[in-house]
């Protein structure tokens, strides 16, 4: 009986008491929430839950990609309210967003975040990526230019630093990247692709499938068929 009531007891201790990583508390004015089954909601009540933003943050705001006037994407934006006033004021010359109280706060500028997006939307698309850079450099605002992967591919770094091999596949070599750990001395493995079935029957064997079972299982449609 003891046990079975200091059983009851922990279980209503738990009913009680969040568990340890169920309060989440976030930077920059946001109110403590509670955190259950992968949804965010406030204590408090209200309506600002976190859902993903696309390049943004559901954190902090405004902080996103922009299509710029020669047809590129920048993605900038701020974590802090100095960086906030840095660019309303230096980067978008808008002193009248700086001193808007709506927009004091992180929390209040996650709650304006599409009023935002789209102010700093219109000021990029009348700019080209290159002058909206090096403002925003000159503003100290994080920015970067954002690449397609066919970008990324023929990005001119990548060939610098030599990160590409050669690799084998059923249908020829194939250009591929190295992992991006850089070790002194040490050269990755950079294996071949291998073809369907090619190691299915060393793979059977080594876990004991007798070469007639293999068949059976390649008769069945449930082991691939032997590379041609």
């Amino acid at each position: 009986m003891e046990a079975l009531d200091h059983l009851r007891s922990r279980r209503s201790e738990a009913q009680r008491e969040p568990a340890a990583g169920d309060l989440v508390k976030t930077s920059g004015g946001h109110r403590q929430q509670r955190r259950r089954s992968g949804e965010d909601r406030e204590d408090s009540g209200g309506d600002l839950h976190q859902q993903p933003v696309g390049m943004g943050s559901p954190a902090v705001a405004p902080y996103g990609a922009y299509r710029t006037a020669d047809g590129q994407t920048v993605v900038l934006g701020t974590t802090n309210d100095r960086e906030w006033q840095r660019l309303a004021r230096d980067l978008l010359g808008r002193p009248d967003l700086a001193d808007d109280e709506r927009f004091r706060t992180t929390s209040g500028r996650a709650e304006h975040r599409g009023f935002l997006d789209a102010e700093i939307a219109d000021w990029c698309a009348r700019h080209d990526l290159t002058q909206v850079q090096s403002d925003a450099d000159a503003a100290g605002i994080g920015n970067a230019r954002f690449n397609t992967p066919s970008e990324v591919i023929a990005h001119p770094h990548l060939m610098a630093r030599d990160r590409w091999r050669r690799i084998d596949t059923p249908h020829g070599q194939v250009p591929a990247l190295l992992p991006p750990p850089v070790i002194a001395g040490y050269e990755p493995p950079m294996g071949g692709i291998p073809a369907l079935g090619q190691h299915t029957d060393a793979l059977l064997t080594e876990l004991g499938v007798t070469e007639d079972d293999i068949a059976v299982l390649r008769a069945q449609g449930a082991a691939a068929p032997t590379p041609g």
